[in-house]
């Protein structure tokens, strides 16, 4: 399995010896199973030898400019420029796919060196071990997150929300563990949850303290403070329908379409806010309305809904690519859902309304085009596009119809596999992918449906373009409970 290698690199400004620095970031691209990419600051010495090595090698590298000039406009000393861009580094660092790797260049790290000093103590305080290199040595230097600060952070903003009158649920913390194979300072991201495959590291609940999930989500200070005892470094999750709803932009993809959704509708949100590792939480007034991933598969793509029975994860919780950060706080007034998106999380009264079915035996050619429309689909998509969410709502669908008598269950169970596997998904998420059929299953499995009566035009009568999405439309079973993705 290929992944990418992000390699911070920072050092003495007078480290003279270019040699060491092409030794360590060669033996590091060297151990790397997929592209090398690096950051690096604009000093000299180890960092000016670090971008003359990416120049050479042709490795893509991102430099981050001390704005030493700018302190003083911002009302900060001029010194406190370094320590705003080691930070930035970091950030960047966190938001890095694949392995991560920290490398410093010092011979006094605990002496004179106060630039390198500081960026290797924040990387270490957020979980990082340093590879530290001195003229005569290498050293790793271990991490220093889960110190108790961390943890009082943690527990005391658990028990705000809970005085909010926002029920809280304990969950996993995402965890850099080292990658098997590499030097022992590379690391990737995990879960405390210790499944070597969890797709959603720090982003479901802690089950030996929740047994049901968010369903156990409590605002009693007594409780939150017994979990935060047990679990110190959990992430937070604000079971959502109570005192707020949770607009879920995910990426750049789906913080472009909330966008332009709202420009569209001349919306401007100014309720609270929250910078998720690669997007954002808008936090509503509750709608009465339960979850949709995605809220609309075109008009809101990658952007989804937190309502009733599901949960958002709360600042300061960690992500896989960052950290949770509140940009307005709940100080800030609650709106509600303009018109125009409520519509769209409020299913039409046609759509409550079951059509009329009859009974056909299975493999009819109704239910194979639904079978091979979502199929396709789901071979189709590419990593990081919500495989695990796509299998869900085909299984969702399929089963439905399973139920219905429509189609086979063998024949779903094989197809559905079969599509996760050429997407990848089976590959590299096997367990998760078992559990996700599982559950869409037997969701399915309990809302039957049938094929349509004959006054709906069946796919055969449909224009090519559009037939195996109406089926698979058609196909939908009318209760979408299931995995929230946060």
């Amino acid at each position: 399995m290929t992944r990418p290698t992000t390699i911070l690199v920072t050092g003495a400004r007078d480290w003279p010896d270019p040699h060491q620095v092409a030794q360590a970031l060669n033996r590091a691209a060297e151990q790397a199973t997929g592209e090398v990419r690096l950051l690096v600051g604009d000093a000299t010495g180890a960092d000016a030898h670090a971008r003359a090595w990416a120049e050479r090698h042709g490795v893509a590298v991102e430099v981050f400019e001390a704005r030493w000039s700018q302190m003083p406009a911002e009302g900060k000393p001029r010194r406190a420029a370094g320590p705003a861009r080691n930070r930035a580094i970091v950030d960047r660092l966190d938001q890095a796919d694949g392995a991560r790797l920290v490398v410093a260049f010092h011979d006094d790290l605990d002496g004179r060196s106060r630039g390198t000093r500081h960026c290797a103590g924040e990387a270490r305080r957020r979980g990082y071990p340093v590879a530290l290199h001195t003229s005569t040595s290498r050293v790793v230097l271990p991490p220093r997150s889960g110190h108790p600060g961390r943890a009082r952070e943690l527990r005391a903003a658990a028990l705000d929300y809970a005085a909010r009158g926002i029920p809280v649920v304990p969950l996993h913390t995402p965890l850099l563990r080292p990658v098997p194979g590499r030097d022992q300072a590379v690391v990737a991201v995990g879960c405390s949850c210790a499944d070597p495959v969890c797709d959603r590291p720090g982003k479901h609940p802690r089950t030996r303290l929740v047994a049901r999930g968010v369903a156990n989500a409590t605002s009693e200070p007594e409780r939150i403070a017994g979990w935060w005892h047990r679990a110190p470094q959990a992430n937070i999750g604000l079971a959502t329908g109570h005192v707020v709803d949770v607009l879920d932009a995910d990426g750049p993809d789906g913080v472009a379409a909330l966008r332009a959704f709202a420009v569209e509708h001349g919306w401007t949100p100014q309720g609270p806010l929250v910078r998720t590792g690669r997007g954002w939480h808008l936090y509503l007034r509750p709608s009465g309305t339960g979850p949709r991933n995605p809220i609309h598969p075109e008009l809101l793509a990658h952007v989804d809904w937190r309502g009733k029975g599901a949960y958002a994860i709360a600042p300061p919780s960690r992500h896989a690519n960052g950290a949770y950060t509140w940009i307005r706080g709940l100080d800030v007034p609650l709106e509600a859902a303009p018109a125009a998106l409520l519509g769209l999380l409020r299913p039409r009264q046609a759509e409550r309304t079951l059509a009329p079915s009859r009974p056909v035996a299975p493999g009819h050619p109704y239910g194979q085009a639904a079978l091979d429309a979502e199929c396709a689909e789901l071979a189709a998509m590419p990593p990081d596009s919500g495989r695990n969410r796509r299998l869900f709502d085909a299984g969702l669908r399929l089963y439905s119809l399973v139920a219905g008598g429509v189609l086979d269950e063998t024949q779903v169970d094989r197809d559905l596999l079969t599509a996760a596997e050429r997407c990848g998904l089976l590959a590299t998420e096997a367990k998760a992918t078992r559990l996700t059929l599982a559950s869409a299953r037997r969701i399915g499995m309990a809302h039957p449906r049938g094929v349509p009566e004959r006054s709906a035009p069946t796919p055969a009568q449909q224009p090519p373009a559009t037939r195996d999405h109406a089926a698979a439309d058609r196909g939908r079973p009318r209760v979408r409970p299931g995995p929230e993705r946060r």
